[in-house]
């Protein structure tokens, strides 16, 4: 299964160029995010990969188009290397958590969108994707929870409705 996870602030930013970093800190959120991801495998770009490091109790694979790039506790894959290996372990959880143009690759490939939304703006210049839509369907909400902070809403296609 693949499933994208994001948090995104209330005007829509998800992250800051200029320092490659989130433009916010929420306590809350992160735990959500631990909870959700942990004890599966993490896919991220490059600069999401080196911004973050790897966390512990999740296997990471960093998406890039240099096959010769490393980076420690990753493992590196193309895009078409890692479809290739979903075909083969379809049955595996992958969380697809950024940044914005790795989002963007697997919209059509995602069963599952959890979008945390804060209760807050921040300044930044990287936005969200629309990630409740495959190969032109809607997906429907199959939950919503309201936190302190943060409201997350989770969608599945309609398809697997």
């Amino acid at each position: 299964m693949i499933t994208m996870i994001a948090a995104v602030s209330s005007n829509g930013v998800i992250g800051d160029s200029k320092t490659n970093k989130m433009p916010w800190h929420c306590s809350e959120e992160l735990k959500f995010f631990k909870a959700e991801t942990m004890g599966k495998t993490l896919i991220m770009g490059r600069t999401t990969a080196e911004s973050v490091g790897k966390l512990p109790g999740r296997d990471a694979i960093v998406l890039s188009r240099n096959k010769h790039y490393t980076l420690d506790g990753f493992e590196t894959m193309s895009m078409d290397n890692f479809l290739y290996e979903y075909e083969k372990n379809p049955e595996k959880e992958y969380m697809v958590c950024g940044g914005r143009e790795i989002y963007e690759l697997f919209l059509n490939y995602a069963d599952y969108s959890i979008v945390s939304t804060l209760n807050f703006p921040a300044e930044g210049d990287v936005y969200l994707p629309c990630m409740n839509r495959k190969n032109g369907y809607k997906f429907l909400i199959v939950e919503e929870i309201e936190y302190n902070e943060f409201t997350v809403v989770k969608w599945r296609p309609w398809e697997y409705a």
